[in-house]
């Protein structure tokens, strides 16, 4: 089982609608990618003092706020175990990510964000306004 079926359980979506609660929730991540950055990991703003990139343009900070909330999810959902976590440690540039790697830093930031619970939940389940008010 994988980390966001078991982030999703954790969220009380059952196993009956986890096949497409998959899909949607990779729609959503797909759909955020091409905003953020038309799907193309080594796009930067190109403004100074600006250090977004990656495909979903994590700045240097929030790769911080996520490796610590990956260590969260790894509390609460027994994901992201530790060799995992470290590679981010060692790899902080988010243009050096292969897109599971990127993903998994998407979804860990969403699934630890205070108050996602219910628009996690209501994306995985199909609602294009969650998706809306995930992204904001």
């Amino acid at each position: 089982m994988g980390y966001l079926e078991k982030m999703l359980l954790g969220l009380g979506v059952s196993e009956a609608d986890m096949p497409n609660a998959l899909k949607n929730m990779s729609d959503f991540s797909s759909q955020v990618r091409m905003i953020e950055s038309s799907n193309d990991k080594m796009l930067t703003p190109g403004i100074e003092g600006n250090t977004a990139k990656g495909y979903y343009q994590f700045t240097d900070d929030s790769v911080d706020t996520g490796i610590q909330r990956m260590k969260n999810m790894h509390n609460k959902y027994d994901v992201f175990d530790e060799e995992y976590i470290n590679f981010f440690e060692n790899n902080p540039n988010p243009q050096s990510w292969n897109d599971e790697q990127s993903d998994a830093m998407f979804f860990a930031n969403l699934f630890s964000a205070p108050g996602s619970d219910n628009d996690l939940r209501e994306v995985a389940l199909g609602s294009h306004q969650s998706r809306q008010n995930l992204y904001k």
